[in-house]
């Protein structure tokens, strides 16, 4: 299935891209974006940690189920103030 990444703030920088499409198998969990990511970008990895993910605009658990076409942001941590 492919699904849409929505990258932010330090994913973005480390990636080079706003956004990209990402090939995942069928049954995959949000976590398996992260996992590719990280895989194919090992900048990545130190930030793995710390990364919160919205699937449809809602945040959410690693273990979502995803579907075909659904769109994933990967968000680092917001300081504010």
């Amino acid at each position: 299935m492919r699904v849409r990444v929505l990258l932010f703030a330090a994913a973005r920088e480390v990636v080079g891209a706003r956004d990209l499409s990402l090939s995942l198998a069928e049954g995959a969990v949000a976590r398996d974006v992260l996992d590719a990511l990280c895989a194919a970008h090992p900048g990545l990895r130190g930030h793995r940690g710390s990364l919160r993910l919205a699937v449809e605009g809602e945040y959410a658990a690693e273990d979502v189920a995803l579907r075909e076409g659904v769109e994933v942001a990967v968000i680092p941590p917001v300081a504010g103030g």
